[in-house]
């Protein structure tokens, strides 16, 4: 019943829901449902990553293929893909190192580069995708609204989590960690 311009749309969808759903089903499996805090804080970080590696790039794939996205403006809204993968790869080294001594100079680097490809991918978000949604019904322009909204605020957390473990004293920046 979808009609055929947003059939991609919706398959993209689908794919990155799916993995997600596998990924989290997988990870909820090494936690246990004991109610013991402990099991999610040790969870392997990798697990995560890999989902975000995959099914992140996904979801800003589907916002250029929901709008529509002119040949044009193509090339431009692709860097927010490369910016998306670079945000992950600095963060997931960052967290990696956060726990080895000497380290810290390095990890507020790649620290500070992830939030550099978050920042470039946000004004990719604001400047060539908004304008590609401009002239998109007024469904579409919602959900890409909601989307954006979902990404500045959901992904956002992220760095602000990293920053809160940066700054604070004692073991708690290295719960978590492999």
């Amino acid at each position: 019943t979808i009609s055929i311009e947003f059939r991609s749309a919706a398959t993209i969808s689908g794919i990155y829901t799916a993995i997600a759903a596998f990924m989290y089903w997988r990870m909820s499996s090494m936690v246990g449902t004991d109610g013991d805090a402990t099991a999610l804080l040790a969870m392997p970080t990798h697990f995560r990553y890999v989902d975000w590696l995959i099914t992140t790039p996904l979801m800003l794939l589907n916002l250029m293929v929901l709008l529509q996205v002119t040949d044009e403006k193509r090339g431009l809204a692709f860097v927010m893909i490369a910016a998306d993968i670079a945000m992950i790869i600095f963060f997931f080294f960052g967290v990696r190192y956060s726990s080895v001594p000497g380290m810290q100079v390095q990890v507020r680097v790649l620290f500070g580069m992830g939030c550099v490809a978050y920042l470039i991918l946000l004004y990719m978000m604001y400047s060539v995708l908004s304008d590609a949604a401009s002239d998109k019904v007024a469904p579409v322009k919602r959900a890409f609204l909601n989307m954006r909204l979902f990404i500045v605020l959901g992904w956002s957390i992220y760095p602000l989590c990293f920053i809160i473990g940066m700054l604070s004293e004692g073991d708690s920046f290295k719960v978590g960690r492999e």
